[in-house]
């Protein structure tokens, strides 16, 4: 999984306004449990397109999970 995220993190550094690089890249912080930079990257998702719906979901499920559930509503 550490492989994987290096991966995605180069990917992220290289092409910073890519959505779906920052959109797996907190999938994958959200397997890990990691919901802090998971909502990082989800929020990034967000102000790239702050028209997706899913995003906002994806973003407020983690700030739910990561114990900001004032932040998540």
């Amino acid at each position: 999984m550490r492989q994987v995220l290096d991966m995605y993190t180069k990917a992220v550094m290289k092409r910073p306004n890519d959505v779906n690089i920052h959109t797996v890249l907190g999938v994958l912080y959200n397997i890990t449990g990691e919901y802090e930079r998971a909502a990082e990257c989800f929020l990034r998702s967000t102000q790239l397109q702050p028209n997706d719906p899913r995003l906002w979901n994806k973003l407020g499920a983690t700030q739910a999970n990561g114990s900001q559930s004032l932040a998540a509503v």
